[in-house]
C-alpha cells in the first residue's frame, strides 16, 4: 500500500512539474516574442530614419557644408521631411528608451537648425545664403553662419550616436 501511495505522489508531482514547466516555457516564450516585436518595431523606425536622413547625402551635406558660403536650398528637404515625421507620424518613435531619447534630441537640433534658416537664410530659388543683402564680413552673417555650423555639428554627432546605439 505504501508503494502505491508513493507511486501516486510521484505521479502527481510529475504532472505538477510538467504543468509548471509548460507554464514557465509559455511565459518566457511570450516575453521573448514581445521582446522580438519591440526590436522589429525599432528596426522599422530606424530604417525609415536612415532612409530620410541618409548618411551619404543629407548628413554628408551637414558634415561638409560651411554655412558661411551659399548652398542649394533643396539640400534641406530631408530635414523638413524628418521634422514632419516626428511631428505627424505617431509610429515614428523608438520603443527603446535610449534610442528614443537620441531621436528626440536629433529632432530638437534639426528643429532649431530649420528655425534659424527660416529666419536668416534667403534663397533665389536655387541658392541659399545667410543674409545675402549684407557684406560677407558683416558680424551678423558670421554669427548666424557660425551658429548654423555649430548646430550642424551637433546634428551629425547625434546622428552618429543613434547609429552606434542601434544594437
Amino acid at each position: 500500500m505504501l508503494d502505491m501511495e508513493n507511486l501516486i505522489i510521484a505521479g502527481i508531482a510529475g504532472l505538477v512539474g510538467y504543468f509548471i514547466r509548460g507554464f514557465i516555457d509559455s511565459f518566457y516564450r511570450r516575453r521573448h516574442d514581445k521582446y522580438l516585436s519591440k526590436i522589429e518595431a525599432d528596426q522599422k523606425v530606424f530604417k525609415l530614419l536612415k532612409d530620410v536622413l541618409r548618411w551619404d547625402e543629407s548628413i554628408g551635406f551637414m558634415r561638409e557644408q560651411d554655412f558661411y558660403a551659399g548652398f542649394q536650398g533643396s539640400s534641406l528637404k530631408p530635414f523638413f521631411k524628418f521634422k514632419e515625421y516626428c511631428e505627424c507620424n505617431p509610429s515614428f518613435i523608438f520603443i527603446d528608451k535610449k534610442l528614443e531619447k537620441l531621436r528626440k534630441k536629433l529632432y530638437k537640433e534639426i528643429f532649431s537648425f530649420l528655425n534659424i534658416t527660416g529666419k536668416h537664410v534667403f534663397s533665389d530659388g536655387h541658392w541659399s545664403k545667410v543674409y545675402p543683402e549684407f557684406e560677407r564680413d558683416d558680424p551678423k552673417v558670421k554669427s548666424v553662419s557660425n551658429e548654423l555650423n555649430d548646430i550642424a555639428n551637433k546634428i551629425c554627432k547625434t546622428y552618429d550616436d543613434l547609429l552606434k546605439n542601434k544594437n
